[in-house]
């Protein structure tokens, strides 16, 4: 197993989510099927959206926060009101639901 079970839920630099989602929905773009591409960029994007409000909540290290910047725009853009359990109900993963549900 690449991954320990709910690794994802210590933490995990943004970086890496910003290198992952890209990369996964261009090989899904370039129609590479070894793998659900797709569901690993959306995975990755809210992973990403995750991990940013839980920083801002307190409740991760700032310390993942290790892009060059994080524009002040952001901040009206990534809102609590993001129905993050509906988003992941949808694509099949109830891992952050189970997440967002016990926090």
């Amino acid at each position: 197993e690449k991954y320990g079970d709910r690794n994802w839920e210590k933490g995990i630099p943004l970086s890496r989510y910003c290198d992952s989602g890209p990369r996964h929905f261009g090989k899904w773009m370039a129609g590479e099927i070894d793998e659900e591409h797709l569901k690993m960029a959306c995975w990755n994007f809210m992973s990403l959206l995750d991990t940013i409000l839980r920083i801002k909540q307190g409740k991760l290290s700032e310390s993942l926060n290790d892009l060059p910047c994080c524009p002040e725009f952001m901040e009206e853009e990534i809102k609590e009101s993001v129905n993050l359990e509906q988003v992941c109900a949808f694509l099949g993963h109830s891992l952050l639901t189970a997440s967002l549900a016990s926090s």
